[in-house]
């Protein structure tokens, strides 16, 4: 007899979101990710990928999306103030001596992470107002109406303010 695959949802389609519903999916967990914004994408620059998010990332099969989107950082890089005087050089290698530090635009590791899930687990247009646990199963409501049910809820949220509020 098989066990019934846990269910979870996931709050948050950014960054965190979307890689915890990629390491739940490789490990067999039914997931569902529900972002507020119309559509996904990301605002800000760049960020830098090092050696041990790459190791995760390929931990669950993106190790070779990183190499395709990804910028590798050079031996030779480093860091600089904003009059350009230098600050020290970027360690771009992990102890092993492992060069495995990208560069990424963050709209770009957005698409990435989105891009390698299954059509359907990403819902937009959903912004959380409630949540309720009933036994084992949790529930969280939206302010479009619709609510989600799962065995385990992840909320992932950018530090501005947002609060969940418990149903009522």
């Amino acid at each position: 007899m098989t066990q019934p695959r846990l269910t979870v949802v996931i709050i948050g389609g950014g960054i965190g979101g979307l890689f915890a519903a990629n390491g739940l999916i490789a490990r067999g967990f039914d997931v569902s990710v529900y972002e507020q914004a119309p559509a996904l994408g990301e605002v800000g620059a760049g960020v830098f990928l090092t050696p041990n998010s790459v190791r995760q990332l390929q931990r669950v099969g993106l190790g070779h999306q990183v190499e395709r989107w990804g910028a590798r950082v050079g031996h030779s890089s480093h860091y600089f103030r904003h009059d350009g005087a230098p600050i020290a050089p970027v360690q771009v290698t992990d102890s092993a001596g492992w060069n495995a530090t990208f560069g990424m635009h963050r709209a770009d590791l957005v698409e990435m992470l989105a891009g390698a899930l299954p059509s359907g687990v990403v819902r937009t247009g959903h912004r959380a107002v409630g949540f309720e646990q009933a036994g084992e199963v949790a529930r969280v409501s939206f302010a479009n109406g619709t609510e989600a049910e799962g065995d385990v809820v992840v909320a992932t949220f950018k530090a501005t303010g947002t609060r969940l509020l418990p149903a009522r």
